[in-house]
């Protein structure tokens, strides 16, 4: 009773909405929903030991949506490369995977008008390896992760030659043992990454590549999914809630959710 209670509140918040669509239908008739994070070891998405469970702030993300949406939230690990294909195969009902809103993707899913998050690419390298700037990397290998939207960047525009794997993990684990001049991956990864010990001798590449918004995503033609979950961002950005999620898992600090929470809390309701 109180998950339905919870579900028809929600869509009371969307005039526009008639019904549902196949997405929220799903979600309501099962009482759950199935989200698509990313691990990558960082803040953002990690396995605790301890616990054997997901954690960070992705996690802490999907969990307030499942919580609003009044379901119980059942966690998929995505990668890069296979994101988008659990979306598309019905795998997951949605995407909070450190997402880019790149036009390219808006012709596979369908995203949520409002940001959760943004970042950009850099790349790691090691600091005697003559590898100082972007224009250092052309016509040399640079590692990746499948799917990225750097790897294409760094091709294009610095003639960089790119070797994709399937995980970040496994592009660092080649950089590491010599296979790139460097590893190309969000910002959010590596600034966490370089504070680790096991990562001295090493510098970062930079400014930041392709700097993009981080969107949460449904499978195209749902609307009423994406309108729903723009609401439920909008609510947490206004409320400072993404703020404090952001605090306390010690990520730097986003100028861009900063700037979100300061639009949204001057709005008029």
């Amino acid at each position: 009773m109180i998950r339905s209670l919870a579900f028809a509140a929600l869509l009371g918040l969307i005039p526009a909405l008639a019904q549902a669509d196949s997405t929220l239908d799903r979600i309501k008739d099962r009482g759950t929903v199935a989200i698509g994070i990313r691990i990558n070891s960082t803040a953002f998405g990690s396995l605790d030991p301890k616990t054997n469970s997901y954690q960070g702030f992705n996690i802490d993300l999907a969990e307030e949506i499942g919580r609003r949406l009044g379901a119980k939230v059942e966690l998929v690990s995505v990668e890069p490369a296979n994101r988008i294909q659990f979306l598309q195969q019905g795998k997951v009902d949605l995407l909070v995977a450190s997402l880019n809103d790149t036009p390219e993707r808006r012709e596979q899913v369908a995203m949520v008008s409002t940001s959760y998050y943004a970042s950009g690419g850099i790349a790691l390298a090691k600091q005697d390896s003559g590898v100082a700037g972007w224009d250092d990397v052309r016509g040399k290998p640079v590692c990746a992760s499948q799917g990225s939207i750097y790897a294409r960047y760094l091709a294009e525009h610095y003639g960089a030659e790119i070797k994709a794997f399937k995980t970040s993990a496994e592009a660092l684990e080649t950089f590491k043992a010599g296979g790139c001049v460097a590893s190309a991956h969000d910002d959010v990864l590596l600034y966490a990454l370089i504070k680790d010990p096991a990562w001295q001798g090493y510098r970062l590449i930079l400014p930041a590549v392709e700097v993009s918004d981080w969107k949460i995503a449904a499978r195209k033609g749902q609307d009423d999914t994406v309108a729903a979950l723009d609401v439920i961002i909008r609510d947490l950005h206004k409320s400072g809630r993404l703020i404090e999620i952001e605090k306390a898992w010690d990520i730097t600090p986003s100028p861009a959710l900063q700037a979100l929470h300061d639009q949204l809390a001057q709005a008029q309701p």
